[in-house]
């Protein structure tokens, strides 16, 4: 239980900073520079939104 724990607050600890480095512009990929970029970026989004899902799972979890 002690690892799902720290995993769980590790991964939405990870998942908060990477919200909150893009929602103030310093994420090192621009959403509107190029298509690379952009694709970067809205990955990005959503690894910080997944981890965020997967520690609070983690958390609630049994074992």
């Amino acid at each position: 239980m002690e690892n799902n724990f720290l995993y769980g607050v590790l991964m939405i600890f990870t998942g908060l900073v990477i919200i909150i480095l893009k929602l103030t512009k310093k994420w090192i990929f621009d959403e509107n520079k190029n298509a690379y970029e952009s694709a970067l970026a809205v990955r990005g989004w959503i690894g910080a939104i997944l981890l965020v899902i997967a520690g609070i799972f983690l958390l609630m979890g049994k074992n």
